[in-house]
């Protein structure tokens, strides 16, 4: 019979660790020296079974009675926590958008959606991190930026950012998802499986089995109120709990240490994929604070600030400004699905002509149309005809006309109005 071991006992362990980890810092060895000598310090203890690395941020603590916990190595440097003097002041929040659906008026046109944007405009921002890894500023900046594209936000932030919370987003039909919070790899049953971290926070070691949810680990970490115990998820947590849940086309960023790692494509990233995401980025390795943050405000300021931009340009403009790799990490900022999502696809302009315009023209079905569209401001209408023939110059009023070679009677349909979608951009 598979004896318990007391949760004091784990502390124990586990907060002798931490100290170790305060003393090799206060010696000057780097994380790759010292992550070794913890796991053979870990070892060493007769309770505990194997103590295994993965990546460059986490220890796997097996325990002999079974349970597991990962430690989660260097956050001051990886991670932020108070040591604000390192941290960019300057994150530039993103800039108002003028939506173009308030420069139409209704009555002469309106938007039409190509099909690869979320399939609605609710978005969630998930940061357990708020109260704990500064600046509060990088959720409120892309709240800003979501916000000015026309999205309602929901935001469950610090304490809220727990496993009630995350297991009602199957209700909800997020188009947007951003999770920001410390992730690592655990080594569990042979597999390595990626794990987030959610609220609250624990003083003494939380038995997995008494959250009451499936796919659910421990992990150790440093926090501003110093070391403590959290629950972390995996892929069977959102198999199991979000297992109803449709994502529509939903666009996912993880601001996570090994939230987008190619092991996690046989778990958490397929989990994910397989219920409706339809790309899903994250970083393959630790995002330091002086990238991660940053990448992550310019990626959805990118996204929202014009139309037709997608998940594909964004990661290359995160790549063009030095954030993607991480200098300090190697970590890239990757995408899973489909790279021509984008939040705020090319408009179209429906012009419609009025009813009593139709009558009047039918009664001249052998006449050649001339057709006169004044483009709102900042739109530019293409050099192209849906009836071929000729397009004139803009006007001194801004106006192009269109004369389509042909005659009434092969543009008007028996609808009641004439409509034509014409593909417009803001230059």
């Amino acid at each position: 019979m598979m004896h318990k071991i007391p949760s004091e006992k784990k502390d124990e362990i586990l907060k002798g660790a931490h100290r170790r980890l305060e003393q090799y810092a206060a010696e000057g060895k780097g994380i790759d020296r010292y992550s070794v000598e913890l796991k053979y310090w870990l070892e060493e203890q007769p309770e505990v079974r194997r103590a295994a690395l993965r990546g460059r941020n986490t220890v796997t603590v097996d325990f002999t009675d079974s349970t597991q916990v990962g430690i989660l190595l260097d956050r001051m440097t990886q991670y932020g926590g108070d040591d604000y003097e390192s941290y960019p002041r300057n994150i530039r929040v993103a800039r108002p958008v003028n939506r173009i659906r308030d420069l139409i008026r209704p009555d002469i046109a309106h938007i039409r959606l190509k099909p690869n944007t979320p399939e609605t405009t609710r978005a969630l921002l998930f940061d357990p991190l708020y109260d704990d890894w500064p600046p509060e500023t990088t959720t409120n900046a892309i709240e800003t930026a979501l916000k000015n594209a026309g999205y309602t936000v929901d935001k469950m932030l610090g304490n809220n950012g727990d496993l009630p919370h995350l297991a009602t987003i199957e209700d909800n039909r997020y188009g947007v998802i951003f999770i920001r919070s410390h992730g690592g790899v655990i080594l569990t049953d042979g597999d390595d499986k990626i794990y987030v971290m959610v609220r609250p926070y624990f003083n003494t070691f939380p038995d997995p089995a008494a959250s009451g949810y499936n796919g659910i680990n421990v992990f150790y970490v440093n926090t501003n109120w110093g070391p403590r115990y959290a629950y972390a998820f995996s892929d069977e947590f959102v198999r199991h709990h979000l297992a109803s849940t449709h994502f529509p086309n939903t666009l996912m960023h993880l601001l996570v240490c090994h939230g987008g790692d190619p092991k996690g494509t046989n778990d958490l990233i397929d989990a994910f994929r397989d219920f409706g995401v339809g790309c899903y980025t994250g970083w393959t390795r630790n995002a330091t604070l002086a990238h991660g943050d940053p990448a992550a405000v310019e990626f959805f300021d990118y996204l929202c600030s014009a139309y037709g931009r997608t998940v594909t340009n964004a990661i290359n403009r995160i790549e063009t400004l030095g954030h993607s790799p991480d200098p300090s990490t190697g970590a890239d900022l990757v995408a899973y699905g489909s790279g021509t999502l984008a939040l705020r696809a090319f408009p179209k302009i429906s012009v419609t002509l009025p009813a009593r315009d139709i009558e009047f023209l039918q009664k001249f079905p052998n006449e050649f149309v001339e057709v006169v569209l004044e483009a709102p401001k900042g739109i530019r209408v293409p050099d192209t005809s849906p009836w071929g023939g000729m397009i004139a110059p803009v006007d001194r009023m801004g106006r192009r006309r269109f004369i389509p070679n042909t005659v009434a009677s092969d543009i008007l349909t028996t609808e009641p109005s004439l409509e034509e979608a014409i593909e417009a951009f803001i230059p």
